[in-house]
């Protein structure tokens, strides 16, 4: 994992506040509700990624936070069920896994997977550290990849990359204003996952925002209209 190739946002203190206020009330009283989905589209955890004996090295050394948030990158970035493309995957991996290291101890990483009280604590320090800082590059990437392949500007050859970067950088500044309200609706539904923004882009939320951005940025594309 090379450190100089994550793209890290800085968020600002409000909502930072924002979000570690709802995580807190969502830890102390969430109730345990999921999703009626398709067991094809089940959301990582961490009891997908460390299989039992892979806290410790193969001398039975304990592996340091730096080196099971690496175990975390390479797992994360081989997901499969993931709608990213492999470059925005691994940026967002490498962001994500660089922010664990920084910010949870060894223990609370080994912690991430367990249904338990360290295990939701751990989570939401994860929630708050590492997905809130880079979950809006990664929506960014997404929604440009898929403006670019949009069955309602296929007809469009010249400034279609404009248009798509307009639409891109709306829906990540929503993501930006929105991060605390985003992951704490995914994490309802999915209290377990590490993966909170596949949740996010196959949800019928994002569909809307996407939808109300592309025609904005369409008429002023086309019309040079708000």
């Amino acid at each position: 994992m090379n450190n100089s190739t994550s793209k890290i946002y800085i968020i600002s203190g409000n909502v930072f506040v924002t979000l570690l206020f709802i995580i807190c009330t969502m830890f102390a009283f969430q109730t345990r509700t999921f999703a009626q989905t398709d067991n094809s589209k089940k959301e990582t955890t961490l009891k997908d990624i460390f299989q039992e004996g892979e806290t410790t090295d193969e001398k039975g050394r304990k592996k340091s936070g730096a080196e099971l948030a690496n175990d975390y990158y390479k797992e994360c970035v081989s997901n499969k069920l993931t709608l990213l493309n492999k470059k925005t995957l691994k940026m967002l991996c490498s962001c994500k896994a660089a922010k664990i290291a920084e910010t949870l101890s060894p223990e609370e990483i080994i912690h991430l997977k367990d249904d338990t009280k360290e295990g939701k604590a751990a989570r939401s320090k994860m929630y708050i550290n590492a997905d809130s800082a880079c979950m809006d590059y990664a929506v960014k990437e997404y929604t440009k990849n898929i403006c670019m392949h949009d069955k309602q500007f296929k007809e469009i050859v010249v400034g279609k990359s404009r248009l798509c970067k307009c639409t891109a950088n709306y829906m990540g500044k929503h993501v930006r204003r929105h991060i605390a309200d985003l992951i704490m609706r995914s994490v309802k539904y999915e209290p377990l996952t590490l993966d909170p923004i596949s949740f996010y882009l196959r949800s019928p939320a994002f569909d809307i925002i996407y939808n109300n951005k592309k025609n904005y940025c369409y008429r002023v594309f086309v019309y040079g209209k708000n």
